[in-house]
């Protein structure tokens, strides 16, 4: 990096061979804190690399063309997909073990690449200088069947549902307002690409259904969110 950047990074691993631990049959979670802010709690240690080397590549999205970086995960249940804030998905990070068996499928990164010109998320491509096979590296060192339900961004993908968290009423929100939200804060190259990131997104919201929920206590904000990926999907959204 030849600038500051706005984040600090830091891994807690717990020691496996910790008598204590050990000696109670206890298993101690991975631990990725952007800042202070723990963002991800796994027992999968290639999860959180792999999310550790997307937020280390965010720093350079503010100057990249190639697509509209939001700083959102997509969360999938059912084949229908939704697009959550990054601070909504760091407020469940004490929910890992609820989450993994829940029908949920998460996400492995807290940020995704739109395609402008088509609105689907699409993989993020890896700029950093680091093997490409630096996962499935972790993958041979550290097995895990702990990793099913979090999934990355693998191929071209539609968007079904666009949360969000607001003062407002909870409930179904009109497009042009969760533009004016994700574009207003989210994207990470708003400024670089401007128009384009808004018809890009807009593209995106064109068939989405938009909800708006209230903070509150995570688990019942993950429930609000199962409820609606279960049957919201097909709601219309306001335009």
């Amino acid at each position: 990096m030849d600038r500051e950047v706005n984040y600090a990074y830091s891994i807690v691993v717990p020691d496996d061979q910790d008598k204590a631990i050990k000696s109670r049959g206890e298993k101690r979670f991975n631990i990725l804190y952007t800042g202070t802010i723990p963002a991800l709690r796994t027992f999968h240690l290639p999860t959180l690399g792999r999310m550790l080397l997307t937020e280390m590549e965010s720093q350079r999205f503010t100057d990249r063309k190639d697509a509209i970086y939001v700083n959102m995960g997509l969360v999938r249940r059912n084949g229908t997909t939704a697009l959550l804030p990054a601070n909504m998905l760091d407020s469940f990070s004490n929910l890992e073990r609820p989450l993994s068996r829940s029908p949920l499928t998460m996400p492995t990164e807290r940020f995704v690449a739109i395609d402008p010109k088509t609105g689907k998320v699409v993989p993020i491509r890896r700029r950093l200088k680091v093997p490409r096979n630096a996962i499935e590296k972790l993958e041979e060192m550290f097995p895990s069947a702990g990793s099913a339900y979090r999934r990355p961004v693998e191929e071209p993908s539609d968007v079904d549902l666009v949360f969000a968290y607001s003062l407002e009423e909870p409930g179904v929100s009109s497009r042009a307002a969760m533009l004016h939200r994700v574009a207003g804060g989210m994207v990470w190259n708003i400024r670089l690409l401007a128009g384009t990131a808004l018809d890009g997104l807009a593209r995106l919201l064109q068939e989405a259904t938009c909800y708006e929920l209230n903070w509150g206590e995570p688990r019942e904000v993950v429930q609000q969110i199962q409820d609606v990926l279960e049957s919201g999907a097909e709601a219309p959204s306001p335009a």
